[in-house]
């Protein structure tokens, strides 16, 4: 079989040198080749500006028919089996569910690519190098991650699919990385995966904005005062007892006792504190409603 080469615009001498012994073997250039040819049509390669055009195109909306149909088998998938959070899967069960999604074409693709790059023993962020070689014939520094960060639902296993419907909330982060990865890269990864928001909707889902930092500065306090009101104390009583709400009200206190010598002025004050301390008490209330939000969530 004729074999073309395989592109590569990789300045780091390391990561060159490790997409290269992948994408130079002949076994995996025949087998991109055969991949090339049942994805792309007529072995041409898609130019690599275009992947993104080409994928949208080919992927975007698979058909009703197909997508009936995995509905079907998910149903049926889920039905036979039952796992628990952190159990692992029998192999038979993996293989029934890669069947169930290679049945939308993006998925059947997906475990193409995958299996591509296991054949040849390579780590997950292999995934996308194998991708645009087989796609469009060129792997440049973007294709290339040193750095992986996996999303999975709790309880399935990563070898199995990103997404999958037993947990479809509850979610785990896994972070991958190479012997030969720079931390200046994991510190990169990090960062970016953190500050992205859709990270973090899935739990929120679950957990509601429990995760926001403001939060978690006061959860300690939040918590008091959620068992306090279940306690009988009303959110006025909460406040009153929180050492903010002393102050307010002493100063309340003060005023009153001296009210009748120096009536205005001290009524004002009065009033003003009495006013501090229902606002105290509002926020008591809040506070609590916030804590009460992932305990009434669903497990």
């Amino acid at each position: 079989m004729y074999m073309t080469q395989i592109e590569i615009e990789i300045e780091d001498p390391k990561k060159f040198a490790n997409v290269a012994f992948l994408v130079d073997k002949a076994d995996f250039l025949e087998d991109a080749a055969k991949l090339r040819q049942k994805w792309v049509q007529n072995s041409l390669v898609v130019p690599y500006e275009k992947y993104y055009d080409w994928y949208s195109n080919k992927f975007h909306k698979p058909s009703k028919i197909l997508f009936k149909k995995h509905h079907e088998e998910l149903a049926k998938y889920q039905n036979k089996y039952r796992f628990k959070v952190g159990e692992g899967i029998p192999a038979q069960a993996k293989k029934e569910l890669e069947r169930v999604y290679r049945i939308l074409p993006q998925w059947d693709f997906h475990f193409d690519m995958l299996h591509l790059t296991s054949k040849y023993h390579r780590p997950r962020f292999f995934v996308r190098v194998a991708i645009v070689a087989t796609v469009c014939g060129k792997v440049t520094d973007k294709d290339y991650e040193s750095v992986y960060i996996n999303t999975t639902p709790m309880g399935i296993p990563i070898s199995i699919s990103p997404i999958a419907p037993a947990y479809p909330w509850l979610l785990e982060f896994e972070l991958r990385f190479s012997p030969w990865t720079k931390e200046t890269e994991i510190v990169e990864a990090f960062r970016s995966f953190k500050n992205s928001e859709k990270s973090f909707e899935y739990y929120e889902k679950v957990w509601g904005k429990i995760l926001n930092p403001d939060t978690i500065s006061n959860i300690k306090r939040d918590r008091e005062w959620y068992w306090r009101n279940l306690d009988g104390k009303n959110y006025k009583d909460i406040a009153i007892a929180d050492n903010k709400g002393v102050k307010y009200y002493r100063e309340a206190q003060e005023a009153e006792k001296h009210i009748k010598n120096v009536p205005d002025k001290l009524a004002t004050e009065y009033i003003r504190h009495l006013r501090d301390i229902e606002k105290y008490a509002e926020k008591v209330r809040k506070a609590i409603k916030q804590y009460q939000k992932p305990l009434q969530k669903n497990p």
